[in-house]
């Protein structure tokens, strides 16, 4: 067991202490002015040598070389002795646990931060070529889309020039059909009876209007209407009773004081209406307009199969040739 050869107690490890290295002298860290942390660290190098002042001559001893016996502490050393060493060795394993826990989270921290930029260049490369590819194809969807809404506009159009187109065409088959009419009139009003015969009831009915039927060429009973009045009889003038057919219809006014028990003998006293013979859908479209446009329009009226309007005295005469035309009419007015 060594002994510190300046305080002559021994030195053990709550009392370390080193050798010289030419005398063989032992001194406790503590008589030889060694802090803990310079006596740990002179414990932990190896191949280093140390003298104590005596040996070195100079007022600090210089740190050469370094031996920590492994003896057992001596029962001679005090409680308090015991206590100040201890209390020193912990306090220095606290500062090197403490450097060694800084310097690993240093470099755990180093260590971290590198991989964290790493992967975050990895992410943001990433991200950037994702918002190049969202670029690209948002740039090719406007394009779509500009190329579908000129496709919708130019099929919007070609509806519209197709609609004006049919419209057209119906107008026109309308026109021819009611044109096959042109020589007919439409007695409407007068009795269905038993074994009738239109033609000589007409020729009664012009005697009454003062009119000729030389150029009617027949007299027939229509298919009964849906309503409860009587099916009305159609006449056929030659083609070359224009005239004769256009005379019966300025003398129409005179066919309302003709009732048909006049020309039947029947039971019914119902007024007899001349008028001219149309085609099913001028019939309704006179029909609509009337409805529509009588709160509006002074005048309407038929002319040769076509469907007439005028607002006011002085105004130009307007054809009606669809429902569309009423709607028209209908927004000019209120325009005004």
């Amino acid at each position: 067991m060594a002994k510190c050869a300046a305080c002559t107690t021994l030195v053990t490890k709550k009392k370390p202490g080193l050798q010289c290295s030419k005398c063989k002298k032992w001194l406790h860290g503590t008589c030889a002015a060694i802090s803990t942390d310079q006596l740990n660290a002179l414990f932990l190098t190896e191949s280093v040598e140390w003298m104590c002042k005596a040996c070195t001559g100079k007022a600090r001893p210089a740190r050469l070389s370094c031996i920590l016996p492994d003896a057992e502490e001596d029962e001679g050393v005090t409680d308090t002795e015991d206590a100040s060493a201890d209390k020193m060795t912990k306090v220095s394993l606290t500062n090197i646990k403490r450097e060694i826990q800084l310097t690993i989270r240093d470099e755990v921290k180093r260590e971290i931060q590198a991989v964290f930029r790493e992967e975050m260049q990895r992410t943001m490369q990433y991200l950037s070529d994702k918002i190049d590819d969202y670029e690209k194809c948002q740039k090719e969807s406007k394009e779509r889309i500009s190329n579908l809404e000129k496709n919708v506009h130019n099929l919007t159009n070609t509806c519209v020039h197709l609609q004006k187109y049919n419209g057209a065409l119906e107008q026109k088959i309308m026109d021819m059909e009611q044109s096959t009419r042109k020589l007919n009139l439409e007695i409407v009003g007068i009795e269905v009876l038993p074994d009738e015969n239109p033609k000589i009831i007409i020729e009664k009915l012009g005697d009454l209007m003062k009119v000729s039927s030389k150029e009617i060429e027949s007299a027939t009973r229509g298919a009964p209407r849906s309503n409860a009045k009587p099916s009305p009889i159609t006449v056929k003038f030659s083609s070359s009773g224009a005239a004769a057919r256009d005379a019966w219809l300025k003398q129409r006014r005179a066919a309302r004081a003709v009732t048909s028990d006049m020309l039947t003998g029947g039971s019914q006293t119902s007024a007899v209406y001349v008028n001219e013979d149309l085609i099913p859908e001028t019939r309704e479209l006179f029909w609509r307009t009337r409805a529509e446009l009588r709160d509006v329009c002074k005048y309407i009226w038929l002319s040769d199969g076509k469907v007439l309007v005028k607002q006011t005295d002085g105004a130009k005469a307007s054809r009606i040739k669809c429902v569309n035309d009423i709607s028209d009419i209908k927004k000019v007015i209120v325009n005004k």
